[in-house]
């Protein structure tokens, strides 16, 4: 960042986005995306799909407004209900996984 010139607070700031998203996507994304897309990719569109505007709903959104407007966390606000959208949807997809129910469709 010193080839640009921002505020102190705002430098402070990228770094603390630029933290939160990626020690959330080396643990959670990799559960909650490419699991995601391997259950759909076997067959298991249904579930998957219906999950994840679950959690894009349920969690992202309504965590979003809790934690930036009502929290008053802004912007960080934002990123860590991102994080928890992804942690929740990959507990989600991963009991799936585990569960083995995805094994029962068949594609061709």
């Amino acid at each position: 960042m010193p080839f640009f010139d921002v505020a102190p607070q705002t430098r402070s700031l990228t770094v603390w986005l630029v933290l939160i998203h990626n020690v959330f996507n080396c643990i959670a994304f990799p559960f909650a995306d490419p699991l995601g897309k391997g259950l759909r990719a076997a067959g298991d569109v249904k579930f998957t799909v219906v999950w994840s505007l679950i959690t894009t709903i349920g969690v992202r959104l309504l965590a979003s407004v809790l934690f930036a407007v009502v929290f008053d966390m802004g912007v960080i606000g934002i990123a860590l209900a991102m994080s928890l959208d992804w942690c929740v949807r990959a507990v989600v997809f991963y009991i799936r996984f585990q569960s083995g129910k995805w094994k029962k469709y068949q594609l061709i």
